[in-house]
């Protein structure tokens, strides 16, 4: 699956395949940690969550995440 088609994938969608949260990650100074969807709306994409986001340590928005599949389905 190319980034792009996961950018676009929603939290609703992500839920049915048992995602609860996304690896995200600073490009500034490096910090990476769990940040959970679950508080979102259904609708959301992960691209607008990614925008949302902002580095806990650095302050900085330059983020990219993933998601945090499942054990079965990590090799997406």
């Amino acid at each position: 699956m190319k980034i792009d088609d996961v950018l676009e994938m929603t939290v609703k969608g992500l839920a049915a395949h048992g995602v609860e949260s996304v690896a995200a990650h600073c490009n500034y100074c490096g910090k990476t940690w769990p940040a959970p969807i679950g508080v979102m709306p259904d609708a959301t994409t992960l691209r607008k969550i990614r925008a949302l986001l902002t580095c806990p340590t650095c302050d900085r928005t330059d983020i990219d995440i993933e998601p945090n599949w499942p054990d079965a389905l990590s090799s997406h």
